[in-house]
C-alpha cells in the first residue's frame, strides 16, 4: 500500500525513505493489534504463473508503462521513497514485488528487536521466518 502524501511528511522536513515506509507499515500492524502476543505478516507469492491477483496483473498489463517494461527497483533503507505514481508502476514488474517482500522482511527483522514481548512471523507462500528469533520455520 502506498502511503498518502500526509504519511510521507516527516516532522523534521527530511526526505521520506524506504526505511520510513517499512517503519510505517510495522507501526500500523502494532497499532491495529496493541495487545497481540504474536503478529504474522502474510504475503502473496509473486513467483507463480497464475495467482489470485491475476485481475490486478491484467489491469497493470494494460498500462503504457507495463508494455514498455518497468525498471528493476532495488530498495535500500536510506534511499528516497518513490512518488505515488512511480510506486504503483513499480509493481508491473513482478521481481520488484519479490524484492519489496525481501526488503520488508529484513527491515521488520530489525524492528522486532524493539518489541521483545511479541513474536513476529513473516510468511511468503510455504515458507516463513520467525523474525523474533531469526529462525526459519516450516509451519506456524
Amino acid at each position: 500500500m502506498a502511503p498518502s502524501a500526509e504519511d510521507r511528511e516527516k516532522p523534521d522536513g527530511s526526505v521520506f525513505t524506504w526505511g520510513d515506509y517499512a517503519d510505517k507499515l510495522f507501526s500500523i500492524a502494532l497499532a491495529r493489534h496493541p495487545r497481540a502476543s504474536q503478529i504474522v505478516f502474510v504475503n502473496d507469492p509473486y513467483d507463480l504463473e497464475f495467482t489470485t491477483k491475476d485481475s490486478e496483473h491484467d489491469r497493470r498489463q494494460s498500462s503504457q508503462t507495463y508494455r514498455h517494461g518497468t525498471k528493476n527497483v532495488y530498495m535500500k533503507s536510506k534511499d528516497r521513497f518513490p512518488a505515488a505514481k512511480d510506486f504503483s508502476n513499480m509493481f508491473s514488474n513482478m521481481t520488484n514485488m519479490q524484492r519489496l517482500q525481501t526488503f520488508l522482511k529484513e527491515e521488520f527483522a530489525n524492528l522486532v528487536q524493539t518489541k521483545p514481548a511479541i513474536n513476529f512471523v513473516y510468511s511468503v507462500r510455504h515458507t516463513c521466518w520467525n523474525l523474533s528469533s531469526g529462525d526459519r520455520c516450516e509451519k506456524i
